[in-house]
């Protein structure tokens, strides 16, 4: 349908999700918007509605991403393809995602709105709104976790001295205590104390938390 034929004609929705009470929930939170418009098709997923006649008279096209989804990879494809093949056509992604890789490939796409699930539900609202309406939303958690990281490696550079990004660096490495003393022919009381202060300005308290936060920035870092 084109939407400049008739402007006084409801938007035609058509709702993606495996599960009925989420197509129930996604009808409940388009009931809160005040736009003119009426949900006409269901589909279970992505690859149901490539070939199904309905897609055409779709206006816009909302579904969910799920994090935990085995066929992640899939359902992406999918959707970057429906997308292809009807690019005039808003398409509206609700996700749980952080993952920085994924929301780039699925914000490759200029006409893809993307918005994170734990959005305040005014937020999620006002965003769904404005998509549809035409302009493209990328709400403002997705905006964090894109450049998350980035902001917190510049941090590092900022907070911690040359010596204890040498340590840090070792670490991530994978060295320990003693084996960084002897590298750096310092003493392992030195380096423990490098290491105590690096925990301390990232705010960890555990090996684990360090290692993570190691392999999180300082891969990042080694990319620039």
């Amino acid at each position: 349908m084109n939407r400049d034929d008739n402007m006084t004609q409801p938007l035609q929705l058509l709702i993606i999700h495996p599960r009925p009470v989420m197509q129930l929930g996604f009808r409940h939170l388009l009931s809160l918007l005040q736009l003119k418009m009426e949900v006409y098709c269901q589909a279970a997923s992505p690859k149901n509605m490539l070939e199904h006649p309905e897609i055409d008279y779709a206006d816009a096209i909302i579904t969910e991403l799920d994090g935990q989804d085995e066929c992640i990879s899939a359902n992406i494809n999918l959707l970057m393809l429906l997308q292809q093949r009807w690019p005039q056509r808003p398409l509206i992604i609700l996700t749980d995602i952080t993952d920085r890789s994924v929301l780039r490939q699925l914000l490759n796409d200029s006409a893809t709105s993307v918005i994170s699930l734990r959005e305040t539900r005014q937020n999620c609202i006002h965003l769904v709104a404005t998509a549809l309406q035409g302009t493209r939303v990328i709400s403002p958690l997705i905006e964090q976790h894109l450049h998350r990281e980035t902001r917190k490696v510049a941090s590092l550079n900022a907070i911690l001295s040359k010596a204890e990004l040498h340590v840090l660096k070792k670490l991530q490495a994978g060295y320990g205590v003693s084996q960084i003393a002897g590298q750096l022919c310092r003493s392992v009381k030195t380096i423990s104390t490098h290491k105590r202060h690096i925990m301390d300005k990232l705010s960890v308290t555990s090996e684990v938390d360090l290692f993570a936060a190691i392999n999180r920035c300082l891969s990042l870092e080694q990319r620039k």
